[in-house]
């Protein structure tokens, strides 16, 4: 539900706004909707408890806040793989830093910035999948300059 909701809402009413029309509001609600979703993703999955959220920041060096590696436990799973995009478009659009800024001391959104994502973004499937892309959209302008 999180990549067919929010997201492509903030596609079709802003980024596609001349072919949809352009709609705010719910551009906004869809934002605040899938920050809703993060959250209950990261504290139902991640997190260790509540409460250990709650001294994410004030936790001593080396403990790590996380309940499991990854949303399905410690194995890597097509979960993951969907909700690292999810994330990785929200932030491509602003969302993340906007949730990160409004929220700053949110523990399920500290415990996704600095332990989840880094960790996924390491792996090598990642890093192939980041440079074929990258190397894609710089093809792509390559061949729309000609």
């Amino acid at each position: 539900e999180i990549d067919a909701q929010g997201l492509w809402i903030h596609r079709k009413h802003e980024s596609l706004g001349k072919v949809f029309g352009s709609c705010p509001d719910a551009v906004k609600h869809a934002c605040d909707h899938t920050l809703n979703v993060v959250r209950t993703l990261s504290k139902e999955h991640l997190l260790k408890s509540p409460t250990a959220a709650a001294t994410t920041s004030s936790a001593k060096e080396g403990d790590c806040p996380l309940q499991s590696t990854y949303l399905m436990g410690d194995s890597f799973t097509a979960a993951d793989i969907l909700f690292v995009h999810c994330l990785d478009w929200a932030e491509s659009i602003g969302w993340m830093s906007l949730w990160i800024d409004k929220n700053c001391d949110d523990p399920s959104l500290v415990v996704l910035k600095n332990e989840y994502l880094p960790l996924c973004r390491e792996r090598p499937a990642y890093q192939r999948a980041t440079k074929i892309m990258k190397d894609n959209i710089a093809q792509q302008r390559r061949a729309a300059k000609l």
